[in-house]
């Protein structure tokens, strides 16, 4: 009994520092986490190259080449798609912006309440501040996009790559 406790009371603190440790280290802990997971998509074709004679290294490569083939094709159709409504943007803002009139002269009529007297600004007021502020959390973003995008292929080569050492560990470490 004692030690059955011991080994969920280690496997809470071990989910515990887990989770704690992607919150903490989110910029490069998250990459990690999602390199895991296409880990487990990518290892049955590592499987099957290394059947094929293919050397550990080199099934590592095919796959981590596959999958960031696959990853920008679905992101070359992601940016394409979201230009094609850039291009409509014009029509898009214009049908929000009748919307968000008719709703708020819905309230005004139904509430009795006026828009300006709670002190919320009409939506066609804007400050430079403001956006200054927004470019450079877009920016900031960006950055942080990028850097994930960069580390998920390399932590996902490092990982089909090892394993077995990986593997070997984990078992040690928790049976």
């Amino acid at each position: 009994m004692e030690n059955s406790l011991q080994k969920y009371t280690t496997f809470l603190l071990f989910v515990t520092l887990l989770i704690t440790g992607l919150i903490v280290g989110e910029q490069l802990m998250v990459p990690f986490a999602w390199s895991f997971l296409f880990a487990f998509v990518m290892h049955p074709l590592c499987d099957f190259l290394e059947r094929k004679k293919f050397s550990r290294a080199s099934a590592a490569v095919f796959s981590t080449l596959v999958f960031c083939v696959v990853g920008g094709a679905i992101f070359f159709f992601l940016v394409y798609e979201a230009v094609n409504i850039i291009k409509e943007e014009a029509t898009l803002y214009e049908k929000v912006k009748i919307g968000i009139d008719q709703l708020t002269s819905s309230v005004e009529r139904t509430f009795g309440l006026s828009i300006q007297a709670l002190g919320i600004a009409p939506s066609g007021t804007s400050n430079m501040g403001g956006i200054i502020g927004w470019i450079a959390k877009q920016i900031d973003k960006l950055s942080k996009n990028l850097v994930t995008l960069t580390l998920i292929p390399m932590y996902l080569f490092f990982i089909l790559n090892y394993r077995a050492l990986i593997t070997r560990f984990t078992l040690q470490k928790f049976s």
